[in-house]
């Protein structure tokens, strides 16, 4: 199990969008920290240097940001990662057609190994009634390959503004759907801590980003 997995299960609170918020603070939080570190450039600077690349990889993300996190609550932690880890395949496909990047032989042989694993999954998921957190990994999966392929295309080097704008956007959607339904975004310490480190110091080791 995951570093992530386990962090999710000893969590107080299962509310995706609720985590969601708080996942975002930290991640948005840590992001930005970085990038002006790492660029030697101010707050201001920062989101000057923001443009129309980095939204789209923000939406992108955004969605992948999402559906992991919904992923992760309805379904095992086992089942979410192995249906993630088929990223790569998807991604080889989509470039493929998206701007003609055609798969090695191996590469063939290794998306129908992935896909045969992803289709028992998602029947298992069916199965024991899990199949709304598989598709939603699923979802992840072909979001964040979307917007690898698109960082190719487009030749940007730099995504941590993206980074950076999907998680602005996930919060402020956790936000408002939490407001919304709950009518609070109080909870306890523990889980705040946990769900606010998970977003800061976990991305990496989940996505390799």
């Amino acid at each position: 199990m995951s570093f992530v997995g386990v962090l999710m299960r000893i969590l107080e609170t299962q509310d995706v969008f609720l985590i969601l918020f708080y996942r975002s603070i930290g991640l948005s939080i840590m992001v930005l920290v970085f990038t002006c570190l790492r660029r030697k450039q101010s707050v201001k600077d920062f989101f000057n240097f923001l443009d129309t690349k980095d939204l789209i990889v923000g939406l992108c993300l955004a969605i992948t940001f999402i559906f992991y996190v919904f992923a992760m609550v309805y379904t095992s932690v086992a089942s979410a990662l192995f249906i993630i880890s088929a990223g790569p395949f998807l991604t080889a496909i989509i470039s493929w057609f998206w701007i003609n990047e055609k798969p090695k032989s191996i590469t063939w042989l290794s998306m129908f190994i992935a896909t045969v694993g992803v289709l028992i999954m998602l029947k298992n998921g069916n199965q024991t009634g899990n199949s709304f957190g598989n598709f939603c990994a699923l979802v992840s999966a072909l979001s964040f390959s979307i917007m690898l392929v698109y960082i190719r295309k487009s030749k940007k080097l730099d995504v941590l503004g993206g980074t950076f704008v999907g998680a602005v956007l996930c919060c402020v959607l956790g936000f408002l759907v939490t407001i919304f339904i709950n009518k609070t975004i109080n909870i306890s310490i523990k889980d705040m801590w946990i769900i606010v480190c998970m977003g800061a110091f976990t991305l990496v080791w989940e996505f390799h980003l």
